[in-house]
């Protein structure tokens, strides 16, 4: 889910753009979202939460990359 999670924020939080990315249907990425969510406690239609975790993120990335 987390590669989920990248893909929307990094394609700007658009459904369709997402699913062509990962090969999957839109309402999955909507699912997915919901879950992520539910799980978190966060919400993405939120600007600031949604940056802070696009920004954790890609940290995380870069972490995982030894940059």
């Amino acid at each position: 889910m987390l590669t989920t999670l990248m893909v929307f924020l990094d394609e700007k939080q658009h459904y369709k753009n997402t699913a062509d990315k990962l090969h999957i249907h839109w309402k999955t990425v909507k699912n997915r979202m919901l879950k992520i969510e539910e799980l978190t406690g966060i919400h993405l239609n939120n600007p600031e939460e949604a940056l802070d975790i696009h920004v954790s993120l890609k940290i995380l990335g870069f972490k995982k990359a030894g940059l």
